[in-house]
């Protein structure tokens, strides 16, 4: 039997093996991107895709496999680095094909800031997330790689930190060689999709979370003179990235530290384990308070959590179904993108704590300190989320609930190991793993389909392209000062800060009301000039973005495009517009009012 299972393992190996290696042939094969696109799953074949999915599937199996059987024989270690390899792949799949980094709104602004370091070889005064436009500098500085280029391949980077950063902090949590590793499969997703990649200063700090909180316990120990060390600079730099990690990580402390005084008569953990000081936690918020509290504008931020900044997504969710009448299956698939890999988790650790509460009650057996930990963490950010889908406050859920995710992935491979312990008989351990082992293709399946931006999730490519930027460079460079600018497709405010390198520029910037009215006034005039929108001569700037957007994105609903592919082709015809500029992506318009 043992000998058979040998076999299955190395066969299984041998699947996940093959398959990344097409994958990687797949990939290198694959020229760069040669204008905008709107997903970049279009540009793999289907098969890709799958054979990516099925690797870090056969990972886990490999992992799950080997572990649960009475001498594991080291194959969850081969899993578990296909599980990281695979990811990896994925991880730089636009670093290899985009020329610049993906990001239309602060990550152009972030690449101006961080040209102002190389070429000032200061900060900006107003520059209150130092670290990563610090990092970004000194890395492009060394490699000789301009700013907006080498941004791309930061984020990865720090997703891979964090997978191998919480291979870590779980062996560390669960000195049990089985339960760590069962673990393992559950904590090694993309479960935060596409923020794994998108550099901003949040994301990039929250990657740095499973390092923190290992080296925040590790510094615990006696003689952990270099843990020490270690721990401070990752929880000095952690705060000058984004001050709500900060707090969050002072809130995950502060649950630690109330369960670590939980009175050991009620038997409600195991034996104590080390938590993280409250030194610690003192240390952050003196530094958050120090360094934040110098800027206005986070002040200003901090004061709108409170009085809100526009409808909170659950009124933006309804007033949208509410206009649109969209169907049934586009509700349904609308609200499976956005909020799915959470319920999914979620429902199974809400599931899974249950089982642990029930064996604790009905067996009196203790629930591990770091277990109730995590129950802690995965309960508070994931009510903190609510309020943030259900109030009006300037944060997304899932700024909280990635928390909760990590946390409840550990929660359910340790309740799994509990129940597939208490099954007696080969047949009911065998369905366990099976369901085991569909829920985890489905959470694979579903990280890797909304890794990216795609119109499978209503959302387009946020790739800034080479004539994007060449387009906008030739709209600073030589319009008008004076005339007032619209916009479609891109922000022009944002490349403006990249281009002036993070200067303020002397061309009047319009970040507000830069909108073209919509289908540009065909709708009720013959001539976009006869809008009352066009007063004035006026620039309109277009990119590719525009004309594919609506189509791409919504094709079953062309009665709410704002504009048309037709309505593009009539600007050309227009007697009202002057087409003055285009590169095959970028086009610049001047609309005269027919008043003229």
């Amino acid at each position: 039997m043992s000998s058979r299972r040998d076999l299955s393992l190395k066969l299984l190996l041998a699947v996940g093996i093959a398959l990344l290696s097409y994958a990687s042939v797949v990939v290198a094969m694959t020229p760069p991107a040669s204008g905008y696109e709107i997903s970049i799953y279009t540009a793999y074949p289907v098969a890709f895709w799958i054979s990516i999915i099925v690797t870090i599937v056969a990972g886990q199996l490999l992992v799950l496999e080997d572990v649960l059987r009475s001498e594991p024989a080291g194959y969850w270690k081969r899993g578990y680095a296909l599980i990281v390899a695979a990811s990896g792949l994925l991880l730089f799949l636009p670093t290899m094909r985009y020329q610049y980094v993906m990001g239309r709104a602060d990550t152009l602004t972030f690449a101006g800031s961080i040209d102002y370091i190389t070429v000032n070889h200061a900060l900006q005064p107003d520059n209150y997330y130092p670290m990563l436009h610090l990092l970004a500098a000194t890395l492009s500085f060394l490699t000789g790689i301009e700013p907006i280029r080498i941004m791309q391949t930061i984020p990865p980077l720090f997703s891979l930190a964090f997978l191998l950063g919480t291979y870590c902090l779980i062996r560390y949590l669960f000195p049990a060689r089985r339960e760590w590793i069962v673990v393992l499969p559950f904590v090694s997703l993309l479960f935060v999709g596409f923020e794994h990649l998108h550099f901003t200063p949040y994301n990039m700090s929250f990657l740095l979370v499973p390092l923190v909180l290992l080296y925040c316990l590790k510094a615990q120990e006696r003689a952990a003179v270099w843990s020490k060390i270690v721990m401070v600079v990752l929880v000095t730099a952690l705060v000058f990235y984004h001050p709500l990690t900060g707090l969050l990580i002072v809130a995950l402390f502060a649950i630690a530290q109330v369960l670590s005084r939980v009175p050991r008569s009620l038997r409600f953990v195991s034996e104590r384990k080390a938590v993280p000081s409250v030194t610690v936690s003192l240390l952050v918020l003196v530094l958050l308070f120090a360094w934040y509290s110098r800027f206005d504008t986070i002040v200003l931020s901090a004061s709108s959590i409170v009085l809100g900044r526009g409808p909170s997504q659950f009124e933006h969710a309804t007033d949208v179904a509410d206009r649109v009448s969209p169907t049934v299956t586009d509700l349904l698939r609308a609200g499976f993108t956005t909020y799915g890999m959470e319920a999914l988790i979620g429902a199974a650790t809400v599931a899974f704590l249950g089982i642990l509460v029930y064996s604790h009650y009905r067996r009196r057996t203790p629930i591990d300190t770091y277990v109730a930990w995590f129950a802690g963490i995965f309960t508070v950010t994931f009510a903190l989320g609510a309020v943030a889908f259900l109030v009006d406050v300037i944060f997304d859920p899932l700024r909280f609930t990635r928390y909760g995710m990590l946390a409840g992935g550990a929660i359910i491979g340790v309740g799994f190991l509990l129940l597939y312990r208490s099954r007696a008989s080969t047949r009911s351990r065998h369905a366990l793993r099976l369901s085991m082992y569909t829920f985890l293709l489905v959470l694979v399946s579903i990280s890797v389909v909304l890794l990216f931006p795609s119109p499978v999730a209503d959302t387009a490519n946020l790739q800034v392209t080479e004539r994007e930027v060449e387009g906008m460079d030739w709209a600073v460079t030589n319009e008008n000062e004076t005339m007032p600018t619209q916009d479609h497709g891109v922000l022009q405010h944002r490349h403006i800060d990249y281009l002036s390198d993070g200067t303020a520029s002397t061309w009047e910037l319009r970040e507000r009301d830069t909108a073209p009215p919509d289908h540009f006034g065909y709708d009720e005039h013959a001539t976009a000039g006869e809008h009352e929108k066009y007063d004035e001569d006026t620039y309109l700037l277009v990119t590719e973005l525009a004309r594919v957007e609506n189509p791409a994105l919504y094709p079953n609903y062309p009665d709410h495009w704002r504009h048309t592919p037709a309505e593009f082709q009539r600007l050309e015809s227009d007697p009202t517009v002057d087409h003055v500029y285009t590169n095959g992506e970028f086009d610049t318009y001047i609309v005269r009012p027919t008043s003229e």
